[in-house]
């Protein structure tokens, strides 16, 4: 797991020196959410978007620990903001289309999924979440395309092989 709190130290020190430096609050950010300590990784994540708005990797991130929080309606809202930042980042799509999945918004999900998609085609993550939505749907052959295209991009794919043998 490493030296979690020698590092959450050096940061903060960091930080004291130059209480502008955004790539010490991420850092931040990263540790405590690596940690589960994930308000402070909520406070370090905001911090870096005060200091850097435009950074995306920021929103992704701020997002995806508000959905471990089950925190869906913040996430929806800060992965929209990432989007609207950068609308051709696939990964914030997928993001996006995982949250509205578990809040039972399937099919925003779908469209989420499937924009992904067409900006990083070779994305194995987001067919994969596209096939186990149309699984969930109930639309096998379209299940079963998508979990053959993570098959192919991931040979090694467990889970890909076990959900397409479930067809």
């Amino acid at each position: 797991a490493g030296n979690w709190q020698g590092a959450i130290t050096a940061y903060n020190k960091a930080i004291k020196i130059n209480p502008r430096y955004e790539a010490a609050y991420f850092n931040l950010g990263v540790l405590y959410d690596q940690k589960g300590e994930l308000e402070a990784a909520i406070t370090a994540y905001q911090q870096v978007i005060a200091l850097k708005p435009n950074l995306v990797r920021a929103y992704s991130n701020l997002g995806s620990t508000y959905a471990r929080q089950q925190k869906y309606v913040e996430a929806i809202a800060i992965f929209k903001q990432g989007i609207a930042l950068d609308p051709t980042w696939g990964t914030l799509h997928n993001n996006l289309g995982q949250v509205y999945w578990v809040n039972s918004q399937p099919e925003l999900a779908l469209t989420s999924f499937e924009t992904a998609i067409s900006l990083e085609p070779k994305m194995a993550l987001a067919h994969q979440n596209l096939g186990r939505l149309w699984q969930q749907q109930g639309n096998q052959i379209k299940a079963a395309k998508h979990f053959l295209h993570v098959i192919q991009l991931e040979p090694k794919n467990i889970s890909a092989h076990s959900s397409y043998a479930d067809i």
